[in-house]
This record gives structure tokens, C-alpha cells and sequence, in this order.
């Protein structure tokens, strides 16, 4: 009997060495995991460090690109500016005229009938113009427009325009001018011109788009007074003037 109970007492003793030992383990186990999570967690937040120095410092690159590409843009503007006066310059010098430009800017006069502000504005840009083509032509013209500019015009834009247009007669500018040459004759008074002009104004007209055409067939068309002739005119004229020189 007491042969027995001493085995059980040492089997007691066994399993209560074993557990004890399995415990131990579990929990250098459990440490050594939580090590190595706490490892790992320090590791993720060095690389997401990393991470956001290395967004703010692409932040501070594109801002110093943005700044340069802006420096860069007002030294080109500057350049421009200075370059556009060069031009200005050597064309007073030389007569030269952007015809195209002025034949736009006269056409706006023309529609600011009602604002004496920008027919103020619009004079003085044509007259800058008009002195630098030092053309008598386009002088004689902008003097008999200036006469009716803050009233009523009636035939004097178109006029300057055709002076405009002769100045260098090339390009769109034969269009325009044969244009006003039909308005000139348009009263019937001499059938021949009027048929030679407008023979001459349709040839040129074939060489341009279907909106030209119409244009043109606007005016072919119109018959009396109240056809408005001087603005259909006009039309087609503001029309050519926006091509490309061809």
C-alpha cells in the first residue's frame, strides 16, 4: 500500500514538473513573439518615417520647380514685352504695318459706336498705326474717320479699310480690297465696273471656305436699302481678315 501511494506521489511530482516546465516555455514563447511584434511595429514606423520625409521632400522639389518654371515664365514675358517694343520700334522706322491687325482693330472701332470709352482706346491704337504705316493713303482715310468717330459713320470705316488693304496688297488683303471695290460700284451708276468687280470679287471667293462663300452670296443677294449692304460688307471682310495670310 505504501509502495503504492509512493508512486502516485512521484507521478504527482512528474506531471507537476511538466506542466510547470510547459508553462515556462509557452510563456518564453509568448515574450519572444511580443518581441518580436514590438520589432516589427518599430521597424513599420522607421519605414513610414522614411516614407513621409521622403513625400515632403518630392513636395519641396515641386515647389522649387513651380517657382522656377514661374521665373522662368515672367523673364520669357519680359523678353516678349521687350522685343514686341523692339518691333514696334523698327517698324515706326521702316513704315511697316500689321495690316491684319489694323483692319481689326478699325472693324472694332466701328462696333463701339455707343462707348466713347473704347472709341477713345480704339483711337488711339489706330493712330499709333497710322503714323508708323506713314502711308498718305492711310493718313488721308483715319483723318476723314476721325471726323465722324464718336457720331455715326457711314462709308469712311470701309474706306479706311480699302486704304488699309492697298497698303499691301497681297494675301487676304485682294480679297478685301476687291471686296470694297464692289461696294463702291454696288449703286449701279456704271454697270460695266460693277459686273467687272463682281466677276473679279467671285473669283477670289472660290479659293475660300463655304462660310466666305455665304458671306459673299449674303451680299449677292441683297437688294435695296434694307439689305444693310455696309454691314454684310463688313461680314465678309471681318470674316477674310481672321485667315492666315494663303
Amino acid at each position: 500500500m505504501i509502495k503504492w501511494i509512493l508512486k502516485i506521489s512521484l507521478l504527482v511530482i512528474v506531471l507537476g514538473l511538466a506542466v510547470y516546465g510547459f508553462t515556462q516555455i509557452k510563456n518564453d514563447v509568448s515574450l519572444d513573439s511580443t518581441g518580436n511584434v514590438i520589432h516589427d511595429l518599430k521597424d513599420a514606423g522607421n519605414n513610414l518615417k522614411d516614407v513621409v520625409n521622403g513625400a515632403k521632400n518630392t513636395a519641396d522639389k515641386v515647389k522649387e520647380i513651380q517657382n522656377n518654371t514661374k521665373e522662368t515664365a515672367n523673364l520669357v514675358k519680359e523678353k516678349t514685352s521687350f522685343f514686341d517694343k523692339l518691333k514696334d520700334k523698327f517698324s515706326s522706322m521702316l513704315g511697316i504695318v500689321d495690316t491684319q491687325e489694323l483692319i481689326n482693330e478699325i472693324i472694332n472701332l466701328r462696333s463701339s459706336q455707343n462707348d466713347k470709352l473704347k472709341i477713345a482706346e480704339e483711337i488711339s491704337l489706330i493712330n499709333d498705326k497710322v503714323t508708323n504705316a506713314d502711308d498718305p493713303k492711310i493718313t488721308s482715310a483715319w483723318q476723314e474717320t476721325l471726323t465722324c468717330a464718336y457720331d455715326n459713320c457711314n462709308d469712311e470705316y470701309i474706306l479706311l479699310i480699302d486704304a488699309v488693304a492697298l497698303h499691301k496688297l497681297k494675301d487676304n488683303n485682294k480679297l478685301i480690297h476687291s471686296t470694297i471695290e464692289t461696294y463702291k460700284f454696288w449703286d449701279g451708276k456704271n454697270p460695266i465696273y460693277l459686273s467687272e468687280s463682281i466677276s473679279q470679287t467671285n473669283e477670289l471667293v472660290l479659293t475660300y471656305d463655304d462660310k466666305t462663300k455665304d458671306l459673299w452670296k449674303d451680299i449677292l443677294d441683297c437688294k435695296g436699302d434694307s439689305c444693310n449692304l455696309e454691314q454684310k460688307t463688313i461680314d465678309l471682310i471681318t470674316k477674310v481678315n481672321s485667315y492666315q495670310a494663303q
